[in-house]
C-alpha cells in the first residue's frame, strides 16, 4: 500500500531525493523495515497510518533525532488523492 501510493505520487514527489526513481515492492518493504528499527532505537520517528481509519495516506516523522539538544528534522510526503485537505497543516 506504501509502495502503490508513492507510484501514484512520484511526480509531485520529485523534489525529494529519495523519490528520483520508483522502487521496487520489496525495496519499500526494506525501507519500512529499517524505518521500524529505527523507530525501535529511537534514531527516527516515522508515522504512516490514519489512527482512526488505519487507512494510508502519507509518510511523516521525526528524523536525524539528536536527543542531547534535543532537535530533528520533520519531513513528510503524502499520497497524491489527499492534497488539499489540509491533512499537513493539522500536524
Amino acid at each position: 500500500m506504501v509502495n502503490e501510493a508513492f507510484k501514484k505520487s512520484i511526480n509531485e514527489l520529485r523534489w525529494l531525493p529519495i523519490a528520483q526513481s520508483i522502487p521496487a515492492g520489496e525495496d519499500t518493504e526494506v525501507n519500512l523495515r529499517e524505518a521500524h528499527i529505527s523507530f525501535l532505537k529511537q534514531e527516527s520517528l516515522r508515522f504512516l497510518f490514519n489512527k482512526e481509519t488505519q487507512e494510508f495516506k502519507g509518510s511523516t516523522g521525526f528524523h536525524n533525532i539528536d536527543w542531547e539538544i534535543p532537535k530533528c528534522e520533520i519531513g513528510y510526503w503524502f499520497h497524491t488523492k489527499f492534497s488539499g485537505n489540509g491533512f499537513i497543516t493539522k500536524l
